[in-house]
């Protein structure tokens, strides 16, 4: 393989610094080349640098504005992080309602105000109103499971972090029967089978692992046993490709990888099929770097991506972009750990402990 990532913390950096915002106040980013800053751009950025260590290097006082720019964006009345240059107008997926965007959004967001030493100053108050245990199940169940448990996944992931976030702002006690409840139904409703959920029983494994992922990121948050493991890794590595990818882009690629490795290494099982999986997977990887900059989210690709379908945070198919940016890196991070990882062997990775994408088991924590 040609590609090494040994420059990979400097590429990230100079990468970041390509969607910078020019101006007194730091921390503003352009998810893509021509278009307005915004928080999550700004979170994505905030995410990848501080994996590769890079984070700390930014002086206090740039650290200061960045961790205020990010502070503004929480809406006192909902808790949720609420962007002004977000239009419904301009986002064009229809699975992806503008309350999604705006769920999922807050969740990288505060995620990144938490490492630059901040915190959420208002409650999450958006979801108090399900917070009773029976109002906590009857929530997981009207959840649009007919689109795709891929869908209910993000949701739940999200409610996961939000209800961390609120547990750091309202203490445990408002938190904790939802909570009990929130686990208490996974744990019933899942699939001996493939160790997902899916209430329809006809979704492909491959939306069951995608949104199930998500909301095993929920049971490490909170330190929950993740119930039939073994099925969660078989069945995820059942959607490896030829090519070595898990569906190709940043986002499906990262859900597995981080399933497989994390679950192999926190309950030593299969460790022999996971290790040859990521060998298989890392050509792959390597062709999503472009050199001397950011990730790709799907190399040699006919159209470029929008997050959530919000064109503000949107790339041509050409162009490196703030997910792919962390999602990626984080992947390789996963990776290492099992396979050498060309210019990356013995690399010091910085993994966070904080409510959102990309925390670790509390087995795993060594990053640190």
């Amino acid at each position: 393989m040609k590609n090494t990532f040994a420059t990979l913390p400097d590429d990230l950096v100079r990468y970041a610094q390509s969607r910078a915002v020019p101006g007194p106040e730091y921390g503003r980013f352009r998810y893509g080349i021509g278009k307005e800053p915004t928080y999550w751009a700004s979170a994505f950025m905030v995410l990848a640098l501080d994996l590769v260590g890079k984070l700390d290097q930014i002086s206090t006082e740039q650290r200061r504005q960045w961790r205020d720019y990010l502070q503004a964006s929480q809406d006192p009345e909902t808790g949720l992080c609420l962007d002004p240059a977000f239009r419904s107008g301009d986002r064009h997926s229809p699975s992806h309602t503008d309350d999604m965007v705006h769920w999922h959004s807050t969740t990288f967001i505060l995620g990144a105000l938490i490492l630059l030493g901040g915190k959420p100053k208002y409650p999450i108050s958006v979801i108090h109103p399900f917070l009773e245990p029976a109002k906590m199940r009857a929530w997981i169940e009207q959840l649009p499971w007919r689109i795709s448990p891929w869908v209910v996944g993000n949701w739940t992931y999200d409610f996961g972090c939000l209800a961390g976030f609120e547990r750091m702002v309202s203490g445990p006690e408002k938190i904790n029967p939802a909570l009990d409840a929130f686990f208490a139904w996974h744990d019933t409703h899942q699939l001996p089978a493939t160790g997902w959920w899916d209430l329809t029983g006809k979704a492909p494994v491959t939306h069951q692992q995608y949104g199930g992922y998500h909301t095993l990121m929920v049971y490490w948050m909170f330190d929950r046993e993740v119930p039939r493991p073994e099925a969660m890794i078989d069945r995820s590595l059942s959607i490896q490709s030829p090519e070595g990818h898990f569906g190709g882009g940043c986002c499906a690629d990262m859900d597995v990888i981080d399933a497989t490795v994390s679950l192999c290494r926190q309950y030593d099982l299969s460790r022999s099929e996971v290790t040859r999986a990521m060998e298989r997977a890392l050509p792959w990887m390597a062709g999503t770097k472009l050199p001397g900059s950011g990730f790709l989210d799907v190399p040699n690709a006919k159209q470029g991506r929008a997050e959530y379908g919000w064109k503000t945070c949107g790339v041509a198919a050409d162009e490196p972009d703030p997910c792919s940016a962390h999602f990626r890196t984080f992947s390789l991070a996963l990776m290492s750990e099992l396979i050498d990882v060309p210019g990356l062997e013995g690399f010091r990775w910085k993994h966070h402990h904080t409510f959102c994408h990309g925390v670790r088991p509390a087995a795993l924590r060594c990053g640190d």
